[in-house]
């Protein structure tokens, strides 16, 4: 009697777990047709691509909706996870041996990223994801050019080339090169660095605002580095133009150094070159007075400058002479 009942125990659970089987067999069932089904509707006004791999060759979808899939021959259809809501016109796609490779360009801006899959055997699989920026390359490239003091080749560059470079003009990086340049070693290649520098950011800027380039003759001129550099509000290019004058005979330097400061009266390095430079002239009474000014400034700003011992006892002379 016993052994009836356990026999019946064991043909109860037989059928239960017959019953849970076939459910979710069904149940799994149903649920990839009603997947297929929304694919299938997903995919009536796609994007494909022909994706041909050292194995197969495939298809990849891509919705108006911005999802991906890819399409076997016997039309079975796998998506491709994590990425959604990118336009299909923004797309390229790269097949080689067992990878595919998705690459977004954004069209506000010239970076593209890289997402990259390897496909074997039905098998889906996410590698890596990389960005890429053609134009921060480009303008890179440029100052390098610049580094180099090769003006010609930063003349001859096409801005409009690059649209969307202007996303990456900023003073962070005006002030990176600007800083290269400045602690070059004291030669006359330095001086055709310094120049090869102020062209090019007041090219950019200049681009940056009016959508045009300055002919060879004003990005050549100075005054006009100065104008674009207050115009774009570049903090700390007074140095490069400092550093430049040392360059060029008194009399250019002066009026240079007179315009920055008309420009930007509060940078004190201005009047401390001025000073030094009235004083080789012999004109101690205008020496002193930018002397002063220099002082001033520091105090008045706080400038972490260092003072030079002689400034102060020349104005100390001048003083007790008076």
């Amino acid at each position: 009697m016993r052994i009836y009942k356990l026999i019946f125990k064991f043909f109860i659970f037989y059928l239960f777990y017959l019953f849970i089987f076939f459910s979710s067999y069904l149940f799994s069932n149903e649920e990839e047709e009603n997947a297929i089904e929304n694919f299938t509707e997903e995919l009536e006004d796609a994007f494909f691509f022909p994706c041909n791999l050292s194995d197969k060759n495939i298809k990849i979808a891509i919705s108006k909706k911005g999802s991906f899939f890819i399409i076997e021959n016997d039309e079975s259809i796998k998506q491709i996870p994590q990425i959604e809501g990118l336009n299909p016109e923004d797309v390229e796609i790269v097949c080689e041996n067992h990878h595919i490779s998705l690459i977004f360009k954004n069209p506000i801006s010239s970076i593209k990223i890289t997402h990259t899959y390897s496909y074997n055997k039905g098998n889906l699989e996410f590698i890596n994801s990389k960005a890429f920026d053609e134009n921060r390359e480009f303008i890179h490239q440029l100052f390098q050019y610049a580094l180099a003091g090769q003006k010609d080749l930063i003349l001859q560059a096409k801005l409009k080339e690059s649209p969307f470079f202007f996303q990456y003009i900023n003073s962070e990086i005006f002030q990176e090169y600007i800083q290269k340049a400045i602690l070059m070693d004291s030669t006359l290649q330095k001086k055709k660095v310094l120049e090869s520098v102020g062209i090019l950011i007041t090219k950019l800027i200049s681009y940056y605002y009016y959508n045009t380039e300055l002919d060879q003759k004003k990005l050549a001129d100075v005054f006009n580095w100065i104008e674009y550099c207050n115009l774009f509000g570049l903090q700390n290019y007074e140095s490069l133009i400092i550093e430049y004058t040392k360059f060029l005979s008194e009399e250019n330097s002066i009026q240079i150094l007179e315009h920055l400061i008309n420009k930007n009266p509060d940078f004190p390095e201005s009047y401390l070159v001025l000073g030094d430079l009235f004083w080789k002239k012999n004109s101690i009474e205008r020496s002193i007075q930018y002397y002063k000014l220099f002082l001033e400034k520091v105090q008045q700003f706080n400038y972490e400058v260092a003072i030079p011992e002689y400034v102060l006892l020349r104005v100390e002379s001048y003083q007790i002479k008076e």
